[in-house]
């Protein structure tokens, strides 16, 4: 199963000694801190996030607005 091959990876990696050796699709990355970190700016705002659910963007305001994002160099911005 999906949970077994993840903890194989991962002791693998750590016998290795190799962090790079860890490996996952990008979109299931993704996935996987999406949810912790929308709960990070929820439980430091106290406010309830809205979230698009088709391109992960918040849909509100406020304080959250402020930890939602970030600036990038130049050429490096989010489309």
């Amino acid at each position: 199963d999906a949970t077994g091959r993840h903890i194989e990876n991962f002791a693998d990696a750590i016998r290795a000694a190799d962090p790079l050796a860890a490996r996952a699709h990008a979109d299931i990355g993704t996935k996987s801190t999406f949810l912790s970190l929308a709960a990070n700016v929820a439980q430091t705002t106290g406010e309830t996030l809205k979230i698009c659910p088709t391109t992960g963007k918040l849909l509100s305001g406020g304080e959250a607005a402020k930890l939602w994002s970030r600036e990038y160099e130049k050429g490096w911005e989010l489309v």
